[in-house]
């Protein structure tokens, strides 16, 4: 199991279990969550190996913009950017007038079979810009449920 604490991927600097990811960009442009876990150097792991492990989003304030919906990817990948031979582990596009506060949503079961040195999320608003939103994404054990995970928080 890779789960620490409640596994959020979006804490910010300060490693606030509780702190919020801000996901107001651009359309079609990714952002990084701001925990980016990390097998260490010289290591790869599969993180979707072993006990199942799901990912959720819960939303802390609500979206605006993003015509198209806002796509949530739980990514390993060989850089802390998550772009050198990336793998989508897991991912979810949810409709912005889904977004709203205090829901939650869960993005699906990391799927197996990708040996990469990190793991992290990333939050792209789709069709027009995000003006407002802010989440927490965050893994949960199996036999669990999001809003378990969201719960714990």
């Amino acid at each position: 199991m890779i789960t620490d604490f409640n596994d959020e991927l979006t804490y910010n600097a300060s490693l606030d279990p509780t702190s919020k990811q801000s996901i107001v960009g651009n359309f079609g442009t990714a952002i990084i969550g701001g925990r980016v876990k990390d097998a260490g150097a010289g290591y790869t792991r599969d993180w979707g190996a072993g006990e199942c492990a799901e990912a959720y989003v819960q939303m802390r304030t609500a979206v605006a913009g993003a015509s198209g919906g806002v796509q949530f990817d739980i990514v390993a990948a060989d850089d802390a950017g998550l772009v050198t031979n990336p793998v989508v582990l897991a991912t979810r596009t949810i409709p912005a007038a889904s977004l709203v506060l205090s829901s939650i949503h869960s993005i699906g079961r990391l799927a197996a079979g990708s040996q990469k040195r990190r793991l992290g999320c990333k939050i792209t608003p789709l069709g027009s810009n995000t003006t407002t939103g802010e989440a927490i994404v965050g893994l949960i054990p199996p036999g669990t449920r999001p809003q378990d995970g969201a719960n714990f928080l």
